[in-house]
Protein backbone atom coordinates (compact mmCIF):
# COMPACT_ATOMS: atom_id res chain seq x y z
CA UNK A 1 0.00 0.00 0.00
CA UNK A 2 1.07 3.59 -0.69
CA UNK A 3 -0.52 4.61 2.60
CA UNK A 4 0.88 4.01 6.08
CA UNK A 5 -1.65 4.32 8.91
CA UNK A 6 -0.23 5.12 12.34
CA UNK A 7 -2.80 4.72 15.09
CA UNK A 8 -1.71 6.26 18.37
CA UNK A 9 -3.72 4.65 21.16
CA UNK A 10 -3.32 6.92 24.16
CA UNK A 11 -6.20 5.93 26.37
CA UNK A 12 -8.91 4.21 24.34
CA UNK A 13 -11.41 1.78 25.86
CA UNK A 14 -10.45 -1.92 25.97
CA UNK A 15 -13.01 -2.62 23.23
CA UNK A 16 -11.50 -0.04 20.90
CA UNK A 17 -7.95 -1.14 21.72
CA UNK A 18 -8.90 -4.68 20.73
CA UNK A 19 -10.29 -3.40 17.42
CA UNK A 20 -7.08 -1.47 16.69
CA UNK A 21 -4.96 -4.57 17.25
CA UNK A 22 -7.22 -6.62 15.00
CA UNK A 23 -6.80 -4.04 12.21
CA UNK A 24 -3.02 -4.09 12.63
CA UNK A 25 -3.01 -7.89 12.42
CA UNK A 26 -5.13 -7.86 9.28
CA UNK A 27 -3.41 -5.02 7.39
CA UNK A 28 0.35 -4.69 7.06
CA UNK A 29 0.16 -0.92 6.52
CA UNK A 30 -1.60 -0.32 9.86
CA UNK A 31 0.66 0.21 12.88
CA UNK A 32 -0.69 0.62 16.41
CA UNK A 33 1.30 2.29 19.19
CA UNK A 34 0.01 2.18 22.76
CA UNK A 35 1.05 4.97 25.12
CA UNK A 36 -0.25 6.92 28.08
CA UNK A 37 -2.54 9.88 27.43
CA UNK A 38 -0.53 13.10 27.25
CA UNK A 39 -2.80 15.15 25.01
CA UNK A 40 -3.39 15.50 21.28
CA UNK A 41 -0.18 17.46 20.62
CA UNK A 42 2.05 14.77 22.10
CA UNK A 43 0.12 12.05 20.23
CA UNK A 44 0.55 13.84 16.88
CA UNK A 45 4.26 14.48 17.48
CA UNK A 46 4.70 10.83 18.42
CA UNK A 47 2.96 9.70 15.22
CA UNK A 48 5.12 11.91 13.00
CA UNK A 49 8.29 10.51 14.56
CA UNK A 50 7.09 6.94 13.99
CA UNK A 51 6.14 7.58 10.35
CA UNK A 52 8.25 6.43 7.41
CA UNK A 53 6.38 8.09 4.52
CA UNK A 54 7.28 11.20 2.54
CA UNK A 55 4.03 13.01 3.38
CA UNK A 56 2.03 13.38 6.59
CA UNK A 57 -1.66 13.96 7.31
CA UNK A 58 -3.53 14.13 10.61
CA UNK A 59 -6.92 12.55 11.27
CA UNK A 60 -8.67 12.99 14.60
CA UNK A 61 -10.39 9.96 16.10
CA UNK A 62 -13.97 11.22 15.76
CA UNK A 63 -13.64 12.68 12.25
CA UNK A 64 -13.98 11.18 8.74
CA UNK A 65 -11.94 11.49 5.56
CA UNK A 66 -13.73 11.17 2.22
CA UNK A 67 -12.93 8.17 -0.05
CA UNK A 68 -11.19 10.37 -2.63
CA UNK A 69 -8.86 12.08 -0.14
CA UNK A 70 -5.68 10.07 -0.58
CA UNK A 71 -5.96 9.27 -4.30
CA UNK A 72 -6.57 12.92 -5.18
CA UNK A 73 -3.86 14.17 -2.81
CA UNK A 74 -1.28 11.78 -4.27
CA UNK A 75 -2.27 12.87 -7.79
CA UNK A 76 -1.78 16.56 -6.95
CA UNK A 77 1.55 15.85 -5.25
CA UNK A 78 2.79 13.97 -8.31
CA UNK A 79 1.60 16.67 -10.73
CA UNK A 80 2.54 19.80 -8.82
CA UNK A 81 5.28 18.81 -6.35
CA UNK A 82 3.59 20.85 -3.62
CA UNK A 83 4.85 20.84 -0.04
CA UNK A 84 1.31 21.24 1.33
CA UNK A 85 -1.94 20.21 -0.36
CA UNK A 86 -5.21 21.48 1.13
CA UNK A 87 -8.79 20.32 0.57
CA UNK A 88 -12.15 21.53 1.83
CA UNK A 89 -13.37 20.65 5.32
CA UNK A 90 -17.06 20.12 5.95
CA UNK A 91 -18.45 20.54 9.47
CA UNK A 92 -20.54 17.47 10.35
CA UNK A 93 -22.39 15.37 7.81
CA UNK A 94 -25.05 17.92 6.84
CA UNK A 95 -23.51 21.27 7.68
CA UNK A 96 -21.54 23.93 5.84
CA UNK A 97 -17.92 24.06 4.70
CA UNK A 98 -15.34 25.76 6.92
CA UNK A 99 -14.19 27.81 3.95
CA UNK A 100 -15.14 27.37 0.29
CA UNK A 101 -11.89 26.69 -1.57
CA UNK A 102 -11.24 26.58 -5.29
CA UNK A 103 -8.27 25.12 -7.17
CA UNK A 104 -5.33 27.44 -6.48
CA UNK A 105 -1.55 27.30 -6.27
CA UNK A 106 0.52 29.51 -3.97
CA UNK A 107 4.10 30.16 -5.04
CA UNK A 108 4.34 33.25 -2.85
CA UNK A 109 4.26 31.79 0.66
CA UNK A 110 3.59 35.19 2.24
CA UNK A 111 0.32 35.28 0.31
CA UNK A 112 -0.47 31.77 1.56
CA UNK A 113 0.29 32.81 5.14
CA UNK A 114 -2.01 35.82 4.79
CA UNK A 115 -4.76 33.56 3.43
CA UNK A 116 -4.24 31.30 6.47
CA UNK A 117 -4.39 34.21 8.90
CA UNK A 118 -7.46 35.55 7.07
CA UNK A 119 -9.22 32.26 7.73
CA UNK A 120 -8.52 32.65 11.45
CA UNK A 121 -8.96 36.43 11.91
CA UNK A 122 -9.76 39.73 10.17
CA UNK A 123 -6.43 39.84 8.31
CA UNK A 124 -6.93 40.85 4.67
CA UNK A 125 -6.39 37.93 2.28
CA UNK A 126 -4.97 38.09 -1.25
CA UNK A 127 -7.54 36.88 -3.79
CA UNK A 128 -10.06 36.71 -0.91
CA UNK A 129 -8.91 33.17 -0.12
CA UNK A 130 -9.36 32.08 3.49
CA UNK A 131 -7.76 28.90 4.81
CA UNK A 132 -8.70 26.96 7.92
CA UNK A 133 -6.23 26.80 10.80
CA UNK A 134 -6.85 23.08 11.26
CA UNK A 135 -3.99 20.67 10.44
CA UNK A 136 -6.60 18.19 9.13
CA UNK A 137 -7.92 17.89 5.60
CA UNK A 138 -4.46 18.59 4.21
CA UNK A 139 -1.18 16.79 3.56
CA UNK A 140 2.28 18.07 4.53
CA UNK A 141 5.61 17.04 3.06
CA UNK A 142 7.46 15.35 5.89
CA UNK A 143 10.56 17.35 4.99
CA UNK A 144 8.89 20.58 6.21
CA UNK A 145 7.32 19.21 9.42
CA UNK A 146 9.75 16.48 10.48
CA UNK A 147 11.41 18.79 13.02
CA UNK A 148 8.30 20.83 13.71
CA UNK A 149 6.27 19.94 16.82
CA UNK A 150 2.83 20.76 18.08
CA UNK A 151 3.67 22.64 21.27
CA UNK A 152 2.45 20.51 24.18
CA UNK A 153 2.47 23.54 26.50
CA UNK A 154 0.00 25.47 24.30
CA UNK A 155 -3.56 24.33 24.98
CA UNK A 156 -5.49 26.76 22.77
CA UNK A 157 -4.87 27.49 19.06
CA UNK A 158 -1.85 25.16 18.96
CA UNK A 159 -3.09 23.88 15.56
CA UNK A 160 -2.98 27.39 14.16
CA UNK A 161 0.56 28.02 15.35
CA UNK A 162 1.63 24.71 13.80
CA UNK A 163 0.14 25.67 10.44
CA UNK A 164 1.79 29.09 10.46
CA UNK A 165 5.21 27.48 11.01
CA UNK A 166 4.58 24.72 8.46
CA UNK A 167 3.52 27.25 5.81
CA UNK A 168 6.68 29.24 6.47
CA UNK A 169 8.76 26.13 5.69
CA UNK A 170 6.95 25.42 2.40
CA UNK A 171 7.97 26.45 -1.12
CA UNK A 172 4.66 25.69 -2.82
CA UNK A 173 1.12 25.15 -1.54
CA UNK A 174 -1.73 23.76 -3.64
CA UNK A 175 -5.46 23.90 -2.92
CA UNK A 176 -8.21 21.72 -4.35
CA UNK A 177 -11.95 22.37 -4.47
CA UNK A 178 -12.65 18.77 -3.36
CA UNK A 179 -14.09 18.00 0.06
CA UNK A 180 -11.55 15.83 1.83
CA UNK A 181 -12.43 15.96 5.52
CA UNK A 182 -15.59 15.87 7.64
CA UNK A 183 -15.16 17.47 11.03
CA UNK A 184 -17.52 16.23 13.74
CA UNK A 185 -17.66 19.29 15.96
CA UNK A 186 -17.79 18.53 19.65
CA UNK A 187 -19.73 21.20 21.53
CA UNK A 188 -17.79 20.33 24.66
CA UNK A 189 -14.37 20.80 23.08
CA UNK A 190 -11.87 23.24 24.60
CA UNK A 191 -12.49 26.03 22.11
CA UNK A 192 -16.28 25.96 22.50
CA UNK A 193 -16.47 25.67 26.28
CA UNK A 194 -16.92 28.62 28.63
CA UNK A 195 -13.87 30.49 29.89
CA UNK A 196 -12.65 30.04 33.44
CA UNK A 197 -9.74 31.50 35.37
CA UNK A 198 -7.73 28.39 34.57
CA UNK A 199 -8.49 28.58 30.85
CA UNK A 200 -7.46 32.23 30.76
CA UNK A 201 -4.16 31.20 32.31
CA UNK A 202 -3.76 28.47 29.69
CA UNK A 203 -4.15 31.06 26.92
CA UNK A 204 -1.00 32.86 28.03
CA UNK A 205 1.43 30.29 26.47
CA UNK A 206 -0.32 30.79 23.11
CA UNK A 207 0.17 34.56 23.21
CA UNK A 208 3.79 34.15 24.34
CA UNK A 209 4.51 31.77 21.43
CA UNK A 210 2.76 34.11 19.00
CA UNK A 211 4.96 36.96 20.21
CA UNK A 212 8.02 34.82 19.44
CA UNK A 213 6.82 34.52 15.83
CA UNK A 214 6.13 38.27 15.65
CA UNK A 215 9.73 38.95 16.70
CA UNK A 216 11.18 36.28 14.38
CA UNK A 217 12.87 37.77 11.30
CA UNK A 218 11.49 34.96 9.12
CA UNK A 219 8.00 36.44 9.62
CA UNK A 220 8.99 40.08 9.11
CA UNK A 221 6.89 40.44 5.94
CA UNK A 222 3.69 39.39 7.73
CA UNK A 223 4.53 40.85 11.15
CA UNK A 224 1.60 43.28 11.21
CA UNK A 225 -0.75 40.52 10.05
CA UNK A 226 0.36 38.34 12.97
CA UNK A 227 -0.33 41.21 15.36
CA UNK A 228 -3.83 41.71 13.95
CA UNK A 229 -4.41 37.94 14.25
CA UNK A 230 -3.36 38.04 17.91
CA UNK A 231 -5.48 41.12 18.55
CA UNK A 232 -8.57 39.39 17.16
CA UNK A 233 -8.08 36.35 19.39
CA UNK A 234 -7.42 38.55 22.42
CA UNK A 235 -10.54 40.67 21.85
CA UNK A 236 -12.67 37.56 21.25
CA UNK A 237 -11.31 36.11 24.49
CA UNK A 238 -12.30 39.29 26.32
CA UNK A 239 -15.79 39.11 24.77
CA UNK A 240 -16.25 35.46 25.79
CA UNK A 241 -15.19 36.20 29.35
CA UNK A 242 -17.24 39.39 29.67
CA UNK A 243 -20.34 37.75 28.20
CA UNK A 244 -20.05 34.64 30.35
CA UNK A 245 -22.20 34.00 33.40
CA UNK A 246 -19.40 34.76 35.80
CA UNK A 247 -19.72 37.10 38.74
CA UNK A 248 -18.11 40.51 38.25
CA UNK A 249 -15.22 39.72 40.60
CA UNK A 250 -14.55 36.45 38.74
CA UNK A 251 -14.54 38.25 35.38
CA UNK A 252 -12.01 40.77 36.62
CA UNK A 253 -9.82 38.00 38.01
CA UNK A 254 -9.98 36.07 34.72
CA UNK A 255 -9.22 39.15 32.61
CA UNK A 256 -6.28 40.07 34.84
CA UNK A 257 -4.75 36.67 34.13
CA UNK A 258 -4.96 37.30 30.39
CA UNK A 259 -3.36 40.70 30.79
CA UNK A 260 -0.26 39.10 32.33
CA UNK A 261 0.79 37.80 28.91
CA UNK A 262 3.82 39.32 27.24
CA UNK A 263 1.68 39.89 24.15
CA UNK A 264 -0.66 42.31 25.96
CA UNK A 265 2.30 44.24 27.36
CA UNK A 266 3.79 44.31 23.87
CA UNK A 267 0.56 45.78 22.45
CA UNK A 268 0.70 48.73 24.81
CA UNK A 269 3.89 49.94 23.12
CA UNK A 270 3.52 48.62 19.56
CA UNK A 271 2.38 50.71 16.62
CA UNK A 272 1.40 49.06 13.34
CA UNK A 273 2.33 51.10 10.29
CA UNK A 274 -0.77 52.56 8.68
CA UNK A 275 0.64 51.93 5.20
CA UNK A 276 0.46 48.16 5.80
CA UNK A 277 -3.30 48.17 6.38
CA UNK A 278 -6.38 49.27 4.51
CA UNK A 279 -8.09 52.36 5.93
CA UNK A 280 -10.85 50.17 7.38
CA UNK A 281 -8.39 47.78 9.06
CA UNK A 282 -6.29 50.68 10.36
CA UNK A 283 -9.33 52.29 12.02
CA UNK A 284 -10.33 48.92 13.48
CA UNK A 285 -6.83 48.40 14.87
CA UNK A 286 -6.82 51.81 16.57
CA UNK A 287 -10.27 51.19 18.10
CA UNK A 288 -9.24 47.74 19.34
CA UNK A 289 -6.02 49.06 20.82
CA UNK A 290 -7.83 51.87 22.62
CA UNK A 291 -10.27 49.35 24.07
CA UNK A 292 -7.38 47.22 25.35
CA UNK A 293 -5.72 50.26 26.91
CA UNK A 294 -8.97 51.25 28.66
CA UNK A 295 -9.59 47.67 29.82
CA UNK A 296 -6.10 47.27 31.24
CA UNK A 297 -6.44 50.61 33.04
CA UNK A 298 -9.88 49.63 34.36
CA UNK A 299 -8.59 46.34 35.76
Amino acid sequence: SLIEIILVNDGSTPENSKLYNELASKYNHVNVYNKKNEGVSVARNFGVKKSSGEYICFIDADDIVTPNFFSEAIGIINNKAADIVIGNIRIDQNRCLCNILENTDFYNINDALKALLAGMSSVKSPNRIKLSGSPCGRIFAKSIVEYLDFDKDVHFYEDQLYNIKAFRNANKISITSSIWYIYNQNDFSAIHSRFTNDQARLLIPFFDKLLELINDNRYEDIRDDLIIYGLDILINSYKYIWGDELKSIEKKSTLKKLNKSKFVKFLQHENIKACNLSRREWIKYIIIKLHIQKLIKFL
